[in-house]
């Protein structure tokens, strides 16, 4: 490989390197402040998920598999019309790799949870295969057409400068304030969802949930709350990519619909049986159904087992919350 090659490759990787270290620096910077290394950051609350969250996986796919691909064509356009003597192929993988090395690469080797390693270790299948899929690509098509040059450069940018101007006088203009149809319309949605999913999961699992819960007389309406709770942060496809893990690895993760640490798979059953457990005697907070709120102290207590941070209590209270005013009559006062 000449020195053009090496060159153009370590180009590219640092240009994929450098716009996800500026959006992560924005980002931490945009943060209110710091937070523990076990964080609630690996979950949604139920406002971001129905705001939008039910595409937040895709998004991260796309948000890490655009940048390597723009790039990487981009590197194709050039080398087409400017360096038709570069060696596509070992450009093309080296620019692959340097985006990933100080990154993802470095991240692998690091004192990080499974459950991180896992996240890592997709990141560098996905660029791998965005770089197949552009490697593809060039040996079927010239793309040299499409290099930008210096003087087209010049005019996009003005041109882009004006459109930015305009649309934002445009939304100056039109922004209407909204925001209490806006905050009423998502408590509608938040609540929906919750009913919706609770419906769902009620004909599914019902036998399953009040076994558990019999057996070891824990809350069934808190038991809901965590399953909905944790279906909605970590999908079937999720869960069966983490009982693999745990299978393949002999590593402990949380697997099952009720999200649960386990050295071994588990059913969706079994963890919920073993969520019922942990949350043994938590039958006390059912109590009287005409009454919406649980106390946050006693809540935390009880989700002690799954976790610490406030932020977790507070969502599964407020889910508890919609369900008993909505659903107080599947909830009966416990008994004894």
């Amino acid at each position: 490989m000449n020195i053009e090659s090496v060159l153009l490759g370590l180009g590219g990787g640092m240009a994929i390197e450098f716009f996800f270290r500026t959006v992560k620096y924005h980002d931490s910077a945009s943060k209110n402040g710091p937070t523990p290394k076990y964080s609630y950051a690996n979950y949604m609350t139920v406002s971001e998920y129905i705001s939008g969250g039910r595409r937040k996986r895709l998004s991260y796919l796309l948000f890490r598999a655009l940048p390597p691909a723009i790039v990487l064509l981009l590197l194709v356009c050039i080398m087409d019309r400017y360096f038709t003597d570069s060696q596509h192929v070992l450009v093309l993988a080296l620019a692959g790799l340097a985006s990933l090395l100080l990154r993802d690469g470095y991240a692998l080797f690091q004192h990080k949870s499974p459950r991180e390693k896992m996240i890592h270790l997709g990141n560098i299948t996905l660029v791998a295969m965005v770089t197949a899929c552009v490697i593809f690509v060039d040996r079927r098509a010239y793309l040299g057409t499409m290099a930008p040059t210096m003087s087209g450069l010049v005019d996009n940018l003005w041109a882009s400068l004006i459109i930015g101007l305009l649309i934002i006088l445009y939304l100056d203009t039109t922004n209407m304030s909204t925001d209490y149809r806006i905050e009423t319309e998502r408590q509608n949605l938040q609540n929906n969802y919750i009913l919706d999913t609770y419906d769902r999961l009620f004909n599914r699992l019902n036998g399953t949930v009040h076994d558990a819960a019999t057996t070891y007389a824990a809350s069934p309406l808190l038991l809901y709350a965590i399953i909905i709770y944790e279906n909605m942060n970590r999908p079937r496809l999720f869960r069966v990519i983490e009982n693999l893990a745990v299978m393949l690895f002999r590593v402990e993760l949380t697997v099952g619909i009720a999200q649960v640490r386990s050295y071994v798979r588990l059913s969706d059953g079994q963890s919920i049986a073993a969520a019922a457990n942990l949350l043994q005697g938590s039958i006390i907070i059912d109590g009287d159904p005409t009454i919406t709120q649980v106390e946050d102290i006693k809540l935390q207590e009880l989700l002690k087992g799954y976790n610490t941070d406030n932020r977790y209590s507070q969502e599964i209270k407020a889910i508890i919350t919609t369900l008993r005013t909505y659903n107080a009559a599947a909830f009966p006062v416990a008994k004894g």
